[in-house]
Parts: structure tokens; sequence; C-alpha cells
């Protein structure tokens, strides 16, 4: 996996630990709980994916968090956005 900071936007891959779930909230709410508070972090935007390739494409399912008033939130809607929810909620339980 990688960890990339550019700007005020963290992107971290490789956060699967089984390839067929994908990107699971047990995976992902240590990486949001760790960097909880983004306004105290310098963030603005935190991009989590599941794959381990060098070179992201737009292909791939990047789940994104916006830091609003110090505090993450999800980016999208639907599907995506009830996966990023989850992803927040466990984290909260950490």
């Amino acid at each position: 996996g990688t960890i990339d900071l550019n700007g005020t936007t963290l992107s971290i891959t490789g956060l699967a630990t089984d390839e067929r779930k994908g990107l699971t909230p047990e995976a992902a709410a240590p990486v949001i709980h760790t960097v909880n508070n983004c306004q105290a972090a310098g963030l603005t935007t935190l991009q989590l994916n599941d794959g381990a390739k060098k070179e992201p494409s737009s292909d791939d399912l990047w789940l994104t968090f916006t830091c609003n008033n110090g505090t993450w939130t999800p980016q999208h809607g639907g599907n995506t956005g009830q996966d990023e929810a989850a992803i927040l909620n466990k984290a909260a339980e950490l």
C-alpha cells in the first residue's frame, strides 16, 4: 500500500485485509481514528482505497471523506456514501 500527502489531501491505498470483501469498516476505521481531528492535522480530504496499486486510476473505488468543522464527513451519496458512513461509525467506536 501507499500513503501520499498532496497538499491537504491524504490518500492511503492497500487497506483491504481480504480482497474479496474490499475495504471493510474494520480495516479503514483505525486510519480515520488516527487523523480524527482533520482540522488540527491540516487536512481537507482523506481518500482510502482497498487496492495496493502504485498509481491510482479513475476506475478505482475511492472512499472519500471531507473535513467539516474538524470532523470527517462522507463525500459521496448512495451506496458509496453509506460505506463511508459505516467507516466513520466504526471509527467512532475506537
